[in-house]
């Protein structure tokens, strides 16, 4: 199975390109046709609309600075889901190997934000004009209950009683003030503070879940059941010209704006000849419907023979044989911003001449194993009972009596022992011959120990020597537990 370099894959998904939107709606502003009193609602959805950008845009650098990097967690910004004929905008999502979900609403209001006792929002801005708004905290619990559903829809290819945790969290900018009841009201916060707040939540999870410890995903399946939510993403183009009642006729102002107005008029015509509804403007995958990019559909339509002249997306495009004459590899689609890694199958009923090729997987978590943790798993195969065990599963097996060597590194490989040199036998007679006496001093290489690799009892990442002294030292603070410096709690 092929997944991207983890540093780049743990983003899995930026925001979608609002370019278009913005130019639409400056071309209305400026249009001479427009009626006057729609000018104002033009104007003013258009300021909402940069707000808007502007308001992810410095939530997501937050996130991405913290987070994109990190192979425990998956980011992915700008989600819309539809399931059960509802509907869930959501800003940003983090999820972790321990199925933390963080489902985050950004706002950019430009004015000070009161919460009352009741959890009514109120802005008051610097020109002293104060408005009621809408419970940033009850919208996103409705994005999160619609999220909920579709998780539990889907087979994500997750170790069986790993249950997701969601949390409910609101960033607003941070030079935003924030008044809100004493103790109440914690998941209202400053975009900057986001990493404190959720290394907080996670450690209280932590002191209170008992027996959670040793239920983790693996990265690979981290980013299999991520990429299984991002297929579902669903975007939406507004049609500005219907909401605010103009015709769809309206002339072109000047040559930029025919050419805008000509691409939507020929969508609108493919969208009415296919039967789609005139707001959804996507080209969709030949078999699950999933909205594709502009480069994996230059890729379907140039290897044409091997998916039998269909567009599909990247999780289905393994299903379809590859041609006798194609000797690219299916997993040579060019990779973007909004391709997704492919996969790992839970329950295929493909046929097996079309199904991908057999991989070795853990005994525990069916992750794929490379060839040197399968080698090195073999060559221990007392200390883990005869099974083929990824580095995250193998510190929960007790090491072997003979004291054997620890779990192998990601960079590490078992080196062979040397095997001695035989003595040749004389072609004359039967008698062997003499090894002169530089062979006798001469031994057989012993096998290489690989160097002793310490992880986190909690995530199971790799310590330096410097983290474990630091632990040994804080036993008392650390429970006798060795812990990474992510994972050690904050100082009382």
């Amino acid at each position: 199975m092929h997944y991207p370099s983890l540093s780049r894959a743990m983003l899995l998904k930026s925001a979608d390109d609002k370019t278009a939107q913005l130019q639409e709606l400056t071309l209305l502003l400026e249009h001479p046709d427009v009626p006057a009193d729609t000018r104002p609602k033009i104007q003013k959805q258009l300021h909402a609309l940069r707000r808007g950008i502007q308001g992810e845009q410095d939530s997501a650098y937050e996130i991405d600075f913290h987070f994109k990097g990190n192979s425990q967690w998956v980011v992915m910004h700008d989600l819309r889901f539809e399931h059960q004929g509802r509907v869930a905008q959501i800003d940003h999502v983090l999820i972790s190997r321990f199925l933390d979900v963080f489902v985050l609403e950004s706002k950019n209001y430009a004015a000070n934000v009161d919460i009352n006792a009741m959890g009514e929002f109120s802005a008051h801005y610097a020109s002293g004009f104060s408005t009621g708004i809408k419970s940033p905290l009850r919208q996103n619990e409705q994005h999160i209950a619609v999220l909920r559903e579709l998780w539990h829809s889907l087979p994500l290819p997750l170790p069986p009683g790993l249950s997701p945790h969601f949390y409910n969290v609101v960033l607003f900018h941070p030079k935003a003030i924030i008044n809100r009841p004493a103790g109440g009201f914690l998941d209202v916060i400053k975009a900057d503070a986001l990493q404190d707040w959720i290394d907080a939540a996670i450690n209280r999870t932590l002191q209170t879940g008992a027996g959670r410890m040793p239920h983790l995903a693996s990265v690979e399946q981290l980013l299999a059941a991520a990429a299984m939510l991002q297929a579902q993403h669903r975007p939406l183009t507004p049609n500005y010209r219907a909401r605010f009642d103009l015709s769809p006729q309206l002339a072109p102002r000047n040559a930029r704006e025919a050419a805008l107005q000509t691409m939507d008029q020929i969508s609108d015509k493919a969208r009415r000849n296919a039967g789609l509804p005139p707001d959804e403007r996507r080209v969709a995958c030949h078999d699950c419907q999933v909205a594709l990019s502009s480069a994996v559909i230059a890729y379907c339509r140039s290897h044409g023979e091997r998916f039998k002249q269909r567009l599909l997306c990247m999780a289905c495009q393994p299903a379809y044989a590859v041609s006798a004459d194609s000797n690219a590899p299916l997993a040579a689609a060019p990779a973007v911003a909004t391709a997704l890694p492919v996969a790992p199958p839970v329950a295929s009923s493909v046929s097996a001449a079309v199904a991908p090729a057999a991989e070795t997987l853990c005994h525990d978590c069916q992750a794929v194993l490379s060839t040197a943790v399968t080698a090195y798993c073999r060559s221990h195969g007392e200390r883990f009972k005869q099974r083929l065990l990824c580095m995250a599963c193998q510190p929960a097996y007790a090491a072997s009596a003979d004291g054997a060597a620890p779990p192998l590194t990601r960079t590490e490989k078992p080196v062979p022992a040397e095997k001695p040199v035989k003595a040749e036998k004389s072609a004359k007679t039967d008698k062997p011959v003499k090894a002169d006496k530089s062979a006798k001093t001469d031994k057989p290489a012993k096998a290489e120990k690989p160097a002793q690799v310490r992880h986190c009892a909690a995530c199971g990442a790799e310590v330096d020597a410097k983290v474990a002294a630091f632990c040994r030292f804080n036993k008392p603070r650390f429970g006798g537990k060795l812990l990474c410096r992510d994972c050690q709690p904050p100082p009382a």
